[in-house]
């Protein structure tokens, strides 16, 4: 048995972590005075690969990511790790103003702005009537 056939490194003699498909890319969630923002990292993901939602609290970030195949007919690769990716991100997240989120996406830098509710001057939560 060949000393390092041990299951770490595959048939090509290159560490094997083919099971490290999950992306989970990075996050910072923080709360400002009047907002929330949520800033990802996503490098490489366009606008379209992208959806957001918001609803009962939650805050849903979604992407898929499909990277074109260059493959050629005859091609031998000794190592592939550009691939297509997935995930799916939520946070709860309260007292949100649902109409007035925002999402800009720049040089591979997701933003997403929920502003807070805005409380009556008495510091209550504003009630809607409903008729």
């Amino acid at each position: 048995m060949p000393m390092f056939d041990n299951g770490f490194l595959n048939d090509t003699g290159f560490w094997d972590d083919s099971r490290e498909f999950a992306f989970v890319p990075k996050v910072d969630v923080k709360e400002l005075s009047d907002s929330y923002e949520v800033v990802f990292d996503l490098p490489g993901m366009k606008k379209d690969d992208l959806s957001i939602s918001y609803s009962d609290d939650v805050l849903t970030v979604e992407a898929k990511s499909e990277k074109s195949s260059d493959e050629k007919e005859g091609d031998v690769y000794l190592r592939r790790e550009r691939f297509s990716s997935s995930f799916k991100r939520q946070f709860v997240i309260r007292g949100v103003d649902e109409k007035a989120v925002k999402a800009s996406l720049k040089d591979g830098v997701l933003r997403i702005t929920l502003p807070k509710i805005k409380e009556s001057a008495d510091g209550s939560v504003r009630r809607i009537q409903i008729d």
